[in-house]
């Protein structure tokens, strides 16, 4: 995954959460709190973990947000479901993230969605999904978006996968 697609993905995290809390965020100087899961082991995984890093140093570096630094809290899959939903859930609740990016296979991250699902009432949070391509995504978020609402969805290959195989489209 290219270091300035991660870059915009964490830009994008910190903005969305700043406009739904601005106000009371103003007056406080703790970190805003952002995750980042992937196999660690798995190279994508580990690049993918080390340009979040990167992009919120840059962040930073520049000040943070509203004057308030990032702090980036990484988990490790290990590429295995049970493990990734772990760890979601300890990120979401134990340590308070305001967003996630997810960066694994479409399998981890689809069980991550609804992991996010379970917990978003009570653990208001955005998910980033930062790489799967697997159709059962963007479905899922489309079928019942009431549910799945705080997850941002932005892989253009999951688009074009979803209308090659609906649409038949040969490309």
């Amino acid at each position: 995954m290219k270091t300035k697609t991660l870059f915009f993905f964490v830009v994008l995290i910190a903005v969305s959460v700043v406009i739904g809390v601005a106000p009371s965020w103003a007056q406080s100087k703790e970190p805003i709190k952002i995750g980042v899961i992937a196999n660690i082991a798995w190279p994508v995984g580990n690049s993918a973990s080390q340009a979040v890093e990167l992009a919120v140093k840059n962040i930073n570096e520049k000040g943070g947000l509203i004057g308030r630094p990032l702090r980036l809290i990484k988990a490790d899959s290990k590429g295995q479901v049970p493990n990734a939903v772990a760890e979601y859930r300890r990120l979401i609740i134990t340590e308070g993230v305001s967003a996630i990016v997810v960066a694994e296979g479409g399998t981890v991250t689809l069980a991550c969605l609804k992991a996010g699902g379970e917990l978003f009432k009570e653990f208001p949070h955005l998910m980033f999904n930062a790489g799967a391509s697997a159709v059962d995504i963007p479905d899922t978020i489309r079928k019942n978006y009431a549910n799945y609402k705080f997850c941002i969805n932005p892989t253009p290959r999951a688009r074009i996968g979803f209308y090659r195989q609906r649409l038949s489209i040969p490309f």
